[in-house]
């Protein structure tokens, strides 16, 4: 019964999810049978989900400014991108609410757990689950090897000849 249940609602794979090829480049899979050569190619022009709210709009774009960097998202990522992005921005809410609120809330009923601490639980589900497909856990990051000639335009200017560097302290701030 439980075959025909999973086959109905749909049941995940076993194994390890598929990479995508930009990922494999990057881990330097350069293996012809570990490459997929009708993996569909899209546009890397993307723009954010119109339902984001502004706290989601904040995440949107360093999220698109790191992950366009290196190459790894393009057009059809955008509403995997906008669910994380909304569900960073109601955690930010709902944490919000349980600091104003506390973790229990009085009601006519009596007391109970603030609501909000439900939608947070929730949201960082969320957020874990898909912060995992777009390698922004350490774990995810180990596992890919970033392409060096992308650089942030700090430590291009920095590695200028004359450029002045900043102290580091190595006794903490």
């Amino acid at each position: 019964l439980r075959v025909f249940i999973d086959r109905i609602e749909g049941a995940q794979m076993k194994g390890r999810k598929p990479e995508p090829e930009a990922v494999k480049a990057m881990k330097g899979i350069t293996r012809r049978d570990r490459r997929n050569p009708s993996a569909p190619h899209f546009s890397p022009e993307i723009c954010a989900p119109d339902w984001l709210d502004a706290t989601a709009r904040n995440e949107w774009q360093s999220c698109v400014d790191e992950l366009s960097a290196v190459g790894l998202l393009t057009r059809v990522d955008a509403a995997a991108l906008g669910a994380y992005c909304q569900s960073v921005s109601m955690l930010r809410a709902a944490i919000r609410s349980i600091k104003a609120r506390g973790q229990v809330v009085t009601t006519k009923r009596g007391p109970m757990r603030n609501p909000s601490v439900g939608i947070a639980l929730e949201a960082m589900r969320v957020i874990r689950s898909f912060a995992s497909e777009f390698g922004f856990t350490p774990s995810a990051r180990t596992r890919v090897r970033a392409d060096q000639t992308h650089r942030d335009e700090l430590a291009d200017f920095l590695d200028k000849p004359g450029a002045v560097k900043p102290e580091v302290n190595s006794a903490g701030a």
